[in-house]
């Protein structure tokens, strides 16, 4: 979105609510959701920073 220069407005308020509790399955499954998320960071960091290096000043 930044490098195609769309506007993004930020809005500095809870829009939603979040429950959360014991048999979420993202809470059972805590580690492996983690190791799914790292694996995922390390994949596209590279392309991350790379897209970022292009946004001005």
């Amino acid at each position: 979105m930044l490098l195609s220069r769309v506007d993004f407005h930020y809005l500095n308020e809870v829009l939603t609510v979040y429950r959360r509790h014991q048999q979420m399955g993202t809470v059972r499954n805590f580690n492996t959701v983690m190791q799914e998320a790292n694996m995922v960071n390390a994949t596209y960091a590279g392309l991350l920073d790379s897209l970022l290096a292009q946004l001005p000043g």
